[in-house]
């Protein structure tokens, strides 16, 4: 009787998504994506972990080199996307690192995960196995070269601070020395010199989180001057050619921080509010 229901139930594609919440696929058949954003000596990238169940259409698809793991990259503020393509991976679990230019993109940045056919697929036949729903057994279905196949929930990267804060180690400062200066290049941040060792510990703060946090914060303070003094209350257009600094304006009025371009502006109180000082209680050491 439920096989019968579902048989009319209506089909939101031309052909089944491996989707969370979808009827496409029977409920054994996922489709995952873990992810974690790290740095090395080069940037900032993030990693995202696919991990698609087996036995079902779009695993089989993958194995045989006919689909691939990708992930969308959009940073709407500047108009840039990328789309990053696996097609030389044929596991089912797989670790796909994906690299950005730092003068394109301006925070917060969207990901979105998913599976596409690498080539056109006609006529396939949908028999009994495959994983499929049974709306779909039996069908006839094509698919288009790039057409999606399995899709994971998007998420949104929160990091402004990084986009205004770049860290670059200075082997001029003395030890426990650092200098926050505007950087001289096309698009607007502040661009943190520090000492080698000081570079070291800002970048691998290990379980101790909190002296990097309260440089970030006293370095944004010293940011916001530059900022003020740069496009202050007078000069309010000027600042608007920036994309990330369109991006920060929106985040200080959603967050109630008073902006640089107005009379009762505060660096120290707005670098607070903004990267709050973390107080190291004794319980927790991810603060």
């Amino acid at each position: 009787m439920a096989d019968q229901a579902a048989s009319v139930l209506p089909r939101i594609h031309s052909y089944p998504v491996l989707a969370k919440n979808s009827l496409d696929y029977l409920p054994e058949f996922h489709y995952k994506i873990k992810h974690r954003r790290s740095e090395d000596r080069n940037g900032s990238f993030i990693v995202v972990g696919h991990e698609i169940s087996e036995g079902n259409l779009v695993a089989e698809l993958v194995s045989k080199g006919k689909a691939a793991f990708a992930c969308t990259l959009t940073s709407a503020h500047s108009a840039y996307r990328e789309v990053f393509v696996e097609d030389k991976n044929r596991d089912l679990k797989y670790d796909q690192k994906l690299v950005w230019d730092d003068q394109k993109v301006v925070f917060p940045l969207l990901f979105q995960p998913a599976v596409v056919a690498l080539r056109e697929i006609d006529n396939l036949y949908l028999g009994g196995t495959g994983g499929v729903h049974s709306i779909w057994r039996g069908s006839t279905v094509s698919f288009p070269k790039g057409s999606v196949l399995a899709i994971a929930p998007f998420w949104q990267s929160q990091n402004t601070l990084q986009s205004l804060l770049r860290i670059r180690k200075s082997q001029d400062l003395p030890p426990g020395c650092y200098e926050v200066k505007e950087a001289e290049v096309e698009g607007f941040y502040f661009l943190v010199e520090a000492h080698p060792e000081l570079f070291e510990s800002l970048r691998n703060p290990g379980k101790s989180p909190y002296h990097r946090d309260s440089i970030y914060t006293a370095a944004l303070a010293e940011g916001f001057r530059i900022l003020q003094s740069k496009f202050g209350k007078g000069k309010e257009e000027d600042w608007k050619n920036h994309h990330n600094l369109r991006s920060l304006d929106a985040e200080m009025k959603r967050k109630s921080i008073v902006p640089w371009y107005e009379e009762d502006f505060s660096a120290n109180r707005a670098a607070a509010m903004f990267h709050p000082h973390k107080i190291d209680t004794g319980n927790s050491l991810d603060g």
